[in-house]
């Protein structure tokens, strides 16, 4: 019994090796690594069955020659009385039966395991969500094969990756990397997203420091902030792509070979824009010049109040695509207030989708 015991002991030592470690999907992640307890099991299923089943043989062979010594002293004679091979066969199949089981709660225990693991790397990744700055859940990152950080979606591209998704970038005189949404595949791919909607989802009548570090998240509606975007553009002149899609699905664009937006102190003005082509028309050339205003720091004549949203308002808009999103007929009231490009339809008309992208200027 006690040579039983011990085997049962070093098959559950043997098997059950649970590893401590921190992770989030990201090998390298400091944060993950500081931030949440992800328990694993050393081995798979199969590697599990193919130990016990190699221990379960060599317990078995060691108790078979360990009752066969203890029943049977050298050089004593084997006798049915001194050596019963029925009641042998009996303990053995006991043995391997009890076994069975050991690895059937093991296998389960293992599973628990696992489950408890994702269980805690969803609620590490729930817990990533901020209130300031654009939202990224790290866990479901897109593209994971980054070597070093990149100054734009451009270098991105130029580095081998060539997938739309979200990755890390550094721009030159960034404090920290951001993340951001690399478009690698319109006119030419490089393009970095500073702005997104298409559901309404995400409010965009906010306030200055919302729309300084920027709101929402890459994965929906968003807008990237203004030091970001300042970060992108006002160090060397980039290109601008504003995509819009109307209420019947109807797709224009506009783009500027020429666009850079001023620092904080100059209110992140409109401060280059030129080279338009395009089938939507040019709706922001009106706003050259521009400081950005939102509800808390309107540089106008109370525009943004009449028509909310954050943009570079002059006296006041025809184009505002940070306005309300309205996606039906509106009332008369609400003329002017929603997500429009006075160029593609009229200046009335509410479209129901766009984008605003970057980078840098061949």
């Amino acid at each position: 019994m006690i040579q039983l015991l011990s085997t049962v002991l070093f098959v559950i030592v043997y098997i059950f090796s649970p590893v401590v470690s921190h992770s989030c999907n990201e090998e390298n992640s400091p944060e993950r690594q500081s931030n949440v307890l992800d328990i694993r099991v050393a081995m798979d299923s199969d590697t599990t069955s193919i130990n016990l089943q190699s221990t379960v043989n060599g317990g078995t062979k060691s108790i078979l020659t360990n009752i066969t010594d203890e029943e049977h002293p050298a050089g004593a004679p084997l006798t049915d009385a001194s050596y019963d091979k029925s009641n042998l066969a009996v303990k053995l199949g006991y043995l391997k039966a009890e076994l069975q089981t050991i690895d059937r709660t093991l296998k389960d225990m293992q599973n628990g395991y696992k489950t408890f693991s994702i269980n805690t790397d969803q609620q590490f990744c729930q817990r990533t969500k901020t209130s300031l700055g654009v939202n990224y859940n790290p866990c479901t990152k897109t593209v994971k094969n980054q070597t070093s950080y990149a100054k734009n979606c451009r270098e991105v591209q130029k580095n081998g990756n060539n997938v739309t998704g979200v990755y890390e970038i550094f721009p030159t005189y960034s404090k920290a990397p951001f993340f951001v949404h690399c478009d690698m595949e319109t006119k030419g791919g490089g393009w970095t997203h500073i702005q997104k909607r298409f559901d309404g989802s995400q409010d965009f009548t906010l306030e200055w420091r919302e729309y300084k570090f920027g709101f929402g998240d890459l994965e929906g509606e968003f807008w990237l902030g203004l030091e970001n975007i300042y970060l992108l553009t006002g160090y060397g002149l980039s290109e601008l792509l504003v995509e819009i899609v109307d209420r019947d699905n109807v797709f224009a664009y506009a783009h500027y070979t020429s666009f850079a937006v001023g620092p904080e102190p100059e209110g992140y003005n409109l401060k280059h824009l030129s080279g338009f082509s395009g089938d939507a028309g040019d709706s922001l050339t009106y706003n050259l010049g521009q400081k950005f205003s939102t509800k808390d720091l309107d540089f106008t004549e109370n525009c943004v109040s009449k028509y909310p949203g954050g943009w570079w308002y002059k006296a006041c808009h025809i184009s505002n695509l940070n306005g309300k999103y309205i996606n039906i007929d509106i009332p008369s009231k609400f003329v002017f207030q929603g997500l429009h490009w006075k160029t593609f339809r009229s200046h009335e008309y509410c479209h129901s989708k766009s984008r605003m992208l970057v980078r840098p200027a061949k």
